[in-house]
C-alpha cells in the first residue's frame, strides 16, 4: 500500500502507468478525494493508454469521484468508444 502523499504525487506528475495504480486508486477513494487524471501518453500510444486506464478504473464503474481530463483526443476518443462510463473531457 502507498501513502496519501505518494498517491497525490503520482497523479500530479501525470504518471498513471505505474504498478501501484490500483493501490493508488483505492487509497484516494478511501480518503474520499476527487481524482483528476491527466493522461500524458506518447504519440501513437493513446488507445493502449486508454485501455490500460479502463482496466484500472473498471472496479469503480458507475462511481463519480474520478475524471479524466487530457489534451490527447486519441485518449478521449478511445474512452468514449470503449468505456462511455468513464467521465472524460478534452482539457485546455
Amino acid at each position: 500500500s502507498i501513502s496519501q502523499s505518494e498517491a497525490e504525487s503520482l497523479y500530479s506528475s501525470g504518471s498513471v502507468h505505474v504498478p501501484s495504480l490500483p493501490d493508488t486508486l483505492s487509497v484516494i477513494r478511501g480518503l474520499g478525494m476527487r481524482l483528476n487524471i491527466d493522461p500524458k501518453p506518447n504519440e501513437g500510444e493513446e488507445e493502449a493508454y486508454a485501455e490500460a486506464l479502463i482496466k484500472d478504473l473498471s472496479p469503480y464503474q458507475g462511481e463519480d469521484w474520478f475524471f479524466v481530463a487530457t489534451k490527447h483526443t486519441g485518449v478521449t476518443d478511445a474512452l468514449d468508444r470503449l468505456a462511455p462510463w468513464v467521465p472524460c473531457a478534452l482539457g485546455i
